[in-house]
């Protein structure tokens, strides 16, 4: 009855793992390894069969906009709707069971960076038996990169603890900072 908090490429494990893959809901994975979803602004979470569409990837590094999706929860009560996020991997066609997500914030996966042109799933929880999983897609740092801005964003930090505050407690009582970037600009914490 605990949670568990999938970051970044930690999605990218263990493939054939048919009980992670059922924690996770959508992972790292080729285009036949199960549904694919995307939002639509219309009609909400949409699946892609299997086997039609592309797999998981992503575009180059750039800056991009997450949007809130349930201002309701949580993780997510007073965040702005929309708010910058630098200087990251953006995920594209994850796939996987993709049953029973609870999105909570979406990016829109610009062409012009080699993305979708879709609205693609990047913070969403399941439940698991007991337990909680939430996926957290933001947060890549390769060695060598060099630019690690998008770790050192006040709304990436921010949401990864009031994420593990919410699946260890089931509540949030950490604020939104004064701090919070905006939709225009990120807030990167100097260090």
């Amino acid at each position: 009855g605990g949670g568990v908090l999938v970051q970044h490429a930690a999605n990218n494990a263990f493939p054939g793992w048919e009980a992670y893959e059922s924690m996770v809901g959508l992972l790292w994975r080729g285009k036949d390894a199960g549904y694919g979803a995307y939002w639509d602004e219309d009609q909400g979470l949409m699946r892609i069969p299997p086997g039609e569409d592309r797999g998981a990837g992503h575009g180059s590094l750039h800056d991009w906009q997450i949007t809130t999706r349930d201002a309701e929860h949580p993780v997510m009560a007073g965040l702005p709707t929309v708010w910058m996020h630098p200087y990251d991997e953006l995920y594209h066609g994850q796939r996987g069971p993709a049953e029973e997500m609870n999105v909570l914030a979406t990016t829109w996966s610009d062409p012009e960076f080699g993305g979708t042109g879709r609205h693609e799933l990047i913070v969403w929880w399941r439940q698991f038996g007991e337990g909680k999983v939430m996926t957290f897609l933001p947060g890549h740092l390769w060695g060598g990169q060099g630019d690690d801005r998008a770790l050192r964003c006040v709304g990436l930090r921010t949401l990864l603890q009031r994420s593990v505050e919410w699946l260890a407690t089931g509540e949030v009582t950490l604020p939104v900072p004064e701090n919070f970037p905006t939709e225009e600009k990120a807030i990167v914490i100097e260090e």
